[in-house]
């Protein structure tokens, strides 16, 4: 498992050119250019030739070699694994929540009665139409989903 330092990764990715890096070719020349946050395109905007009196070179902003270099495959390969396993975690339908109810939650909660005036009259009436259980369950579910709609996130 690679040692990857999430919040030096993230530092990297906020610095680098922002946009959709894409290769270009103008000129017989291969840039990696991007599309910026306006749409504009910046041709060479991330690596681009360069020539000097003697010899050819690349230029490349230091933000964006960091962040090249950080983002080797085996870091890549990693990260999608640790993300498969978190996504296969929770399964379809199922939602993580707090071990302790929040306050908005239990408020929620406890608002998801049935009344006359915030709900339909038709949801009224068929809670009223239920027996004592019935109404205790009816309420349960409904308190329970209003919960979970509720659920803050991590």
């Amino acid at each position: 498992m690679a040692d990857i330092n999430l919040k030096e990764l993230k530092r990297l990715a906020e610095a680098a050119t922002f946009g959709k890096w894409e290769w270009w070719t103008s000129n017989s020349e291969l840039r990696l250019s991007t599309i910026g946050r306006t749409g504009f395109a910046f041709d060479g905007g991330v690596i681009r030739a360069e020539m000097h009196a003697t010899w050819p070179d690349i230029a490349c902003k230091e933000e964006d070699k960091a962040f090249i270099i950080a983002t080797q495959p085996q870091v890549i390969l990693e990260l999608i694994e640790r993300l498969e396993r978190a996504e296969a975690a929770i399964p379809e339908g199922w939602k993580p929540v707090p071990i302790e109810p929040t306050k908005d939650m239990v408020i929620h909660g406890f608002e998801s009665v049935p009344h006359y005036g915030f709900d339909p009259e038709e949801l009224v009436a068929e809670y009223e139409s239920l027996s004592g259980c019935q109404q205790a369950a009816f309420r349960a579910r409904r308190c329970y989903a209003a919960m979970l709609n509720a659920v803050p996130k991590p």
